[in-house]
């Protein structure tokens, strides 16, 4: 199951707001797992993604879900959109990505990659 999100919030200016949503290190089971929960994201419009693998000799593949609803179901289910493509995260390596384009209200990531150890932070800023 994956960590609780911790959200911290940042100040570009006067007038814009940002902030980091990120998980602890989670495990990735046999199939597809919750490794950053739900988070409402909704006074965002850009974010970055980084997933860091602390694991040595697994490979994980993660995918970032948005949903447009006010209370989405569980994550991944029929309340959800893959956003982007599918994000490959090497042994004891990071992956950086960037969603710029699409209003979102609702991000979750999932991955695959059993035995994968996976932290995300999102930094979700206003422009």
């Amino acid at each position: 199951m994956a960590s609780t999100v911790v959200r911290v919030n940042k100040r570009q200016d006067r007038t814009r707001t940002a902030a980091t949503f990120s998980n602890t290190e989670t495990a990735v089971g046999g199939s597809e797992t919750t490794v950053l929960d739900k988070f409402d994201c909704a006074l965002y419009n850009r974010y970055a993604i980084q997933i860091f693998n602390s694991d040595g000799s697994v490979a994980a593949t993660a995918k970032v879900f948005g949903s447009l609803k006010d209370s989405p179901g569980s994550e991944g289910g029929s309340d959800w959109t893959q956003v982007g493509d599918d994000i490959s995260v090497g042994t004891s390596s990071n992956a950086l990505k960037a969603i710029s384009t699409t209003p979102i209200r609702h991000l979750c990531v999932r991955a695959t990659g059993n035995g994968a150890d996976l932290t995300v932070i999102v930094y979700a800023e206003q422009v």
